[in-house]
């Protein structure tokens, strides 16, 4: 496989600036005597995704920011450290979603190979403790300050992991489908889940979210998630949210949002709120595979593993759908396979949490060749891979129990819904078989005397 490079550091901020927007906006202002709605703290971690089991490391950030209430309330901050030395800086806000004016006071970023040492020389610059902000206006005198307390990292942990730092990383099969995925049909990715690490303020909360992100190589978005609770593993790709022949970047973000706002005091003598947010995140790259204007979705019942449906139309069948349920039900489809390595994924919606399925590929005689068990452990998704030669096969779902859910099932590569080769592709294979026998007739033939 092709060893693709981080992007640049300019490059891989504009993403991820883009991808954290909403970070910044999340959190209601509070009323406020002045102009202040809300203070931030961004603390980050970034990770380069190049293979199915390499994660590096690229850099590390903090950063501060502010919004007031209206866009000329301030137009300076001054922001005093825990250790007294205090920088002002100019206001210049843009209006955010909340309705607020939000802008970024300072911050810096460290690069390298080791996170642990990059994060503590951007503790070195800023340190944790008790940060007072102080917004000024040059033209109406008006002031106010407003206190933001940096304790610790709250870092996204791995479940059970003591404490452990969670990396987002896309599975071995999710990364392998994105690389010439097609994107005429809907895929499921998956990824490792986290917990929230951290101590809710008093009053205040704790809000720990997943989200994705799919950008174009200008960094221009083609897709963002909304925010999924930090045990999700798995999210749905619209089919033909991408381009054919399109090189993407996707992030894969941890999120460990720790705010008070609204009506609550956030502190003694803080009427302000505020929040940290810390973040893992990972960055990816992958090129969609060409779309063929043939490839189909079909929406087609399944038969019996001893009588599957015939997928009988013409062209290129990229995914299937329907719906099983009841003890010993089946949902087989008959194909024809050119040859090579076949990958397919299933996915199942709406099951009973205690329900439990399998995925099996067979021959054109209904021999089992792989199956594998779809349950509420792994979200009821799995993808089944095997080199096969060419040659017609059946692949579909068993249910061993009382349920009726729907599946969709999505061909990496398209399957040929005739269960017979085009004839340009049968001549090919009767030569080759042909000449195949005449190879061995000749090593066995007796020699002549």
């Amino acid at each position: 496989m092709e060893k693709k490079n981080p992007p640049t550091r300019l490059k891989q901020g504009k993403i991820i600036l883009s991808a954290f927007l909403g970070c910044l906006c999340a959190l209601q202002g509070s009323p406020a005597t002045a102009g202040i709605a809300y203070t931030g703290l961004n603390a980050s971690e970034y990770y380069f995704q190049d293979s199915a089991a390499s994660l590096q490391f690229t850099q590390a950030s903090i950063s501060f920011s502010m919004a007031s209430q209206a866009q000329t309330d301030f137009d300076s901050v001054t922001l005093t450290t825990p250790l007294g030395a205090a920088t002002s800086y100019a206001y210049r806000p843009r209006l955010v979603s909340n309705g607020t004016y939000s802008a970024g006071i300072t911050g810096g970023v460290q690069s390298g190979s080791d996170a642990t040492a990059a994060m503590a020389q951007m503790n070195a610059a800023f340190p944790f403790g008790t940060y007072t902000i102080e917004a000024a206006n040059s033209s109406t005198g008006a002031r106010q300050t407003a206190r933001l307390d940096y304790d610790f990292n709250h870092w996204p942990t791995v479940p059970g992991g003591l404490g452990e730092i969670a990396i987002p990383a896309m599975s071995a099969s999710s990364y392998a489908t994105l690389q010439g995925v097609n994107a005429t049909v809907q895929h499921s990715l998956n990824f490792n889940s986290f917990v929230a690490d951290g101590i809710p303020l008093s009053p205040g909360e704790v809000t720990p979210s997943v989200r994705v992100a799919i950008y174009k190589e200008d960094g221009s978005p083609v897709y963002v998630s909304a925010p999924m609770p930090m045990t999700t593993t798995s999210l749905l790709l619209p089919a033909n949210t991408l381009a054919g022949n399109t090189k993407y970047q996707y992030v894969l973000q941890f999120s460990n949002l720790d705010h008070c706002g609204g009506a609550l005091n956030c502190g003694t003598g803080n009427p302000v709120g505020f929040y940290r947010n810390f973040i893992t995140s990972t960055l990816g790259q992958f090129t969609t595979g060409p779309i063929n204007g043939s490839v189909t979705s079909l929406t087609l019942q399944g038969g019996t593993a001893n009588n599957p449906t015939p997928l009988t139309h013409q062209g290129e069948i990229g995914q299937l759908n329907g719906t099983i349920g009841g003890v010993g039900s089946m949902a087989f489809y008959e194909f024809y396979w050119q040859g090579g390595l076949f990958r397919a994924n299933s996915v199942l919606t709406d099951a009973d949490p205690q329900a439990i399925f399998e995925f099996a590929l067979l021959d054109a005689i209904g021999v089992e060749l792989d199956k594998l068990a779809l349950n509420a452990a792994d979200n009821f998704t799995g993808d089944l891979q095997r080199f096969l030669n060419p040659g017609t096969y059946r692949v579909g779902l068993r249910s061993v129990t009382e349920f009726d859910p729907a599946y969709v099932i999505t061909f990496d590569t398209p399957i040929r819904g005739n269960a017979v080769p085009e004839p340009g592709t049968a001549a090919l294979a009767a030569l080759a078989a042909a000449i195949m026998a005449l190879a061995r007739r000749r090593r066995t033939a007796p020699a002549r005397g």
